[in-house]
């Protein structure tokens, strides 16, 4: 037996040695009859039919072998075969790695933002509760008194609880330098109803809320990471903070929801909470839900309360009727200013890896097609068609494998880089998500699986005979596989198209965003904030008289042209509110509340155009006056003279009346897509809670170079004052600029990126083409058909694909674009100029991609495209 299979073996390798020599003689001869030397026409034979003598030690080996050394076997010789075609492999694998990188990043920041449960215990019933009020009062919490109410009354909550974030500018001292810090007062069970327990020490207790106690406090991880080099000596230890000593009981791990470097305890049994009092105090509330209880029931019971609350006490000034209760989830809350950014993107990047794999698909396709003689010669050597599907898979998934590390490199590259672009309101520190590069990875090994199982069926079932004997490339891989090309080469050109049209609005969008009128000047402006604290309640006058004596040490400085102050920085959130004309029955809202110094508007370059700025006689004593914009002034007046009328303005006393006394230019008060908003101005001594300014200041040379004076000028008044936010008006309107510039850059990548790869899924469609009909073009040459007829024949049939797709692209565009309306500023989602644009970019690059395979078939000699026939 043994015998036997040895000289079968024998007689079974001889056999194919003569087939082998016999088609690489055969082959040898045509090209010598072409005229080329006997040595090179045997090598270009040999590299024609592939390299048989692989060939046939694979057929040899593989014959008796178990299932896993003859994977093996394919596997080494698939990479043999990548290594020859070193092309293929590497517009593959690059293909294949930027869809990975990019999708996976992406997908790693949708999934800390949006997929990503709070790190709190039972996240999903925590909600966040505030009351939305008239006009009048704008949004921004929960009134004092309702909370207490709350607290005590209500049945839809197991717990609720109430913080108040503080702006940026408190000063923290004793911890070295004067340092401004992010503080935040808390209900005493806060952290518990989160789940979060201290690193160090203790929380607060019932106790810490009380007037009476000492003053305790909680810093961040953050902090005592950074100032306190994690000594457990901080414990105990005091600090100030602005002129109030406060001693270190813990420290908090990181919160996601309110961030803040240091927690103090809420004092609710002051005046301010009282349900008899005013309702001055507004409260952030969260709470937690008792199960069961849905968000609606939970905000009929608050309301209930809240209604109670105005039968039991009728002097409040805010009635039920003029708010109303809203509960949303608290990752609702966190989550609902970057959704909608995040799906854009995400479904950009989708986009992007759909067309990676219909690429890998074509170059599939057009590889098959130039192996076809070899996939022939390997059927006349006793490979079955299993066997060469085998084989083109082990080849896939050496692709897939090669592509997904390189992937995970680009990965790792594309997450640093969206780091450094991040806009505010994103995580700033991304990781890479293993579950997302798994699941990256395996969609990926799948797909190029899939796409490669049509080009390995089509190729593994070539016709032998007709094959050797005219050369092998007539036939090709049949026409479903040619159709399916043409299918990919439409999907890739469409979803290049949505990409190509949405980064061009975007664009349209940011550079009109950058010209936009400001209407003050921002060239060689300082900025800066400082908050004054509340040690001695609400004395207006002592935060005045500080304001002043900063402003005197700042226009000492030398090479300082001017400065003024203003109670929120340029470009920021509007204090929303409402007033009434004299002569008016009702209110005028929305509209911007803001508070200057006199000198604000000649510092800022905001010119007065009626009446007169305010002065030094504008104190608290003074006539009450206020300056209105020229859109408030009109709105409130019409056609008549501002100047001198009466306008009335909420306060805790109800509608107090003031005089108008100027009018100034319209200027940009919020964002800089949003168009500006009535505003009216009030002098620091006439308001009623100046607890912040922003100074302003107009240097003669580069105003980064004076933020240390700025602190000196603040800190020769108070050595404990920090100054927070210092930045150049420059950089105030880079950071504006931040979130459209992002998302026109990572849009306008993916579309680049889309493009390049749909060039390269047109050109490998038409080198496959041209490669299957090389015979039908030597006939055509041969009947004198010109280079130019060959050359327009081939690109017009790239072209008409490509069309197709240009069409199904303009109709998916129109259906899509529509997404990004709310990022666009002035331009239209149906914007004609763009979709021009677009639609001449990509087809000039399709033009290009057929071209240059159309050029190489219009050079097709014809006695070597015949010779085999």
């Amino acid at each position: 037996m043994i015998w036997r299979r040895f000289f079968h073996r024998a007689r079974r390798d001889a056999e194919l040695a003569r087939d082998i020599e016999f088609h690489l003689e055969a082959e040898t001869d045509d090209n010598i009859a072409r005229g080329m030397p006997a040595d090179v026409a045997r090598e270009h034979a040999r590299s024609k039919f592939g390299n048989t003598a692989l060939i046939r030690e694979e057929v040899h080996r593989m014959n008796g072998l178990p299932f896993f050394e003859t994977l093996w076997q394919d596997g080494l010789y698939g990479l043999r075969q990548l290594r020859r075609s070193a092309g293929f492999t590497a517009v593959t694998t690059i293909t294949l790695a930027l869809g990975i990188g990019a999708t996976t990043a992406i997908f790693s920041v949708v999934n800390m933002v949006l997929l990503r449960p709070l790190p709190y215990r039972d996240a999903g019933r925590l909600a966040w509760v505030t009351e939305r009020f008239a006009a009048s009062w704008g949004p921004g919490g929960v009134l004092g008194p309702d909370f207490v109410e709350w607290l005590h009354q209500n049945q839809a909550f197991q717990q609720i609880e109430g913080f108040d974030s503080r702006d940026p500018g408190t000063s923290l001292s004793g911890a070295g330098e004067p340092m401004p810090v992010r503080v935040t007062e808390v209900t005493a069970g806060f952290f518990s109803m989160l789940g979060l327990q201290p690193i160090a020490g203790r929380s607060f207790t019932g106790d810490d809320g009380k007037r009476v106690q000492q003053h305790v406090l909680l810093i961040s991880e953050n902090l005592w990471q950074s100032q306190f080099e994690r000594s457990p000596t901080v414990l105990g230890r005091t600090v100030r903070l602005d002129n109030s000593a406060y001693t270190v009981i813990g420290v908090m791990p990181h919160v996601d929801y309110p961030q803040a470097d240091v927690w103090i305890p809420m004092v609710l049994n002051s005046a301010l909470f009282s349900p008899q009092s005013r309702p001055l105090a507004l409260v952030s509330v969260i709470g937690r839900l008792k199960p069961n209880i849905t968000f609606s029931q939970a905000e009929t019971d608050l309301w209930l309360i809240t209604h109670r609350i105005d039968w039991e006490y009728p002097a409040q000034i805010v009635r039920s009727r003029d708010r109303h209760v809203e509960l949303v989830s608290l990752h609702e809350l966190l989550v609902r200013n970057v959704r909608s950014l995040l799906l854009t993107l995400l479904g950009a990047v989708g986009f992007v890896f759909l067309i990676a794999c219909a690429n890998v698909a074509n170059l599939s396709l057009a590889r098959a097609a130039a192996r076809y003689r070899e996939f022939a010669i390997r059927g006349t050597l006793g490979a079955g068609r299993l066997r060469l599907v085998r084989q083109l898979l082990t080849e896939s998934l050496l692709l897939a494998v090669i592509g997904s590390v390189l992937g995970l490199l680009c990965g790792l590259w594309s997450v640093r880089l969206l780091g450094r672009m991040i806009p505010p309101g994103l995580p700033d520190h991304i990781t890479l998500d293993p579950r997302i590069l798994g699941f990256a990875l395996g969609i990926t090994i799948l797909a190029t699986l899939v796409f490669g199982l049509s080009p390995a069926l089509a190729a593994s079932r070539p016709e032998v005979i007709e094959t050797l004997k005219i050369g092998g490339l007539r036939s090709g891989t049949g026409r479903g596989a040619h159709h399916l090309g043409n299918v990919l080469v439409v999907s890739e050109i469409a979803l290049s198209l949505v990409l190509l049209i949405g980064a061009g609005l975007l664009t349209r969008s940011f550079v009109r965003l950058t010209k936009v009128q400001l209407g003050f000047n921002p060239d060689h402006v300082l900025t800066g904030q400082v908050l004054r604290p509340m040690t001695n309640g609400f004395q207006t006058s002592s935060q005045v008289a500080f304001f002043n004596e900063v402003l005197s040490h700042i226009r000492a400085l030398p090479g300082v042209k001017d400065a003024g102050a203003v109670d929120r920085p340029p470009l920021s959130a509007c204090a929303g509110g409402a007033v009434r004309p004299r002569a008016a029955a009702t209110d005028i809202q929305p509209l911007c509340t803001t508070t200057i110094s006199p000198e604000y508007f000649r510092t800022i370059g905001i010119p007065v155009l009626e009446g007169r700025s305010f002065s030094d006689h504008d104190s608290s004593e003074g006539l009450p006056v206020v300056i209105l914009n020229r859109l408030l002034a009109r709105e409130a007046f019409g056609d008549r003279d501002p100047i001198g009328q009466q306008i009335g303005m909420y306060g805790l006393n109800g509608l107090s009346w003031r005089t108008v006394v100027g009018v100034v230019a319209i200027a940009k008060n919020s964002t800089l897509e949003q168009e500006p908003w009535p505003e009216i101005f009030v002098p620091y001594p006439q308001a009623l809670l100046p607890l912040s300014a922003n100074f302003v200041l107009r240097t003669e040379g580069n105003p980064s170079a004076f933020a240390g004076l700025l602190r000196d000028a603040v800190q020769a008044v108070d050595r404990n004052q920090s100054v927070s936010n210092i930045q150049t008006l420059d950089e105030v309107l880079a950071a504006s600029f931040a979130p459209q510039w992002f998302r026109m850059l990572v849009l306008g990548l993916f579309a680049l990126l889309a493009l390049m790869l749909a060039a390269i899924g047109i050109f490998g469609v038409m080198a496959y083409s041209v490669s299957q009909r090389t015979h039908e073009i030597g006939v055509r040459v041969a009947l004198g058909a010109k280079p130019r007829d060959i050359l327009s024949l081939a690109v017009g049939q790239g072209m008409t694909v490509a069309s197709i797709g240009l069409g199904v692209g303009i109709i998916g565009s129109v259906g899509l674009t529509h997404f990004l309306s709310g990022f666009l500023y002035e331009v239209k989602p149906t914007d004609l100029l763009t979709f021009m644009t677009a639609v001449g970019l990509l087809t000039g690059t399709a033009l290009l991609a057929c071209y240059l395979p159309a050029r190489k078939a219009a050079r097709v000699d014809p006695l070597a495209a015949l010779r085999d026939e």
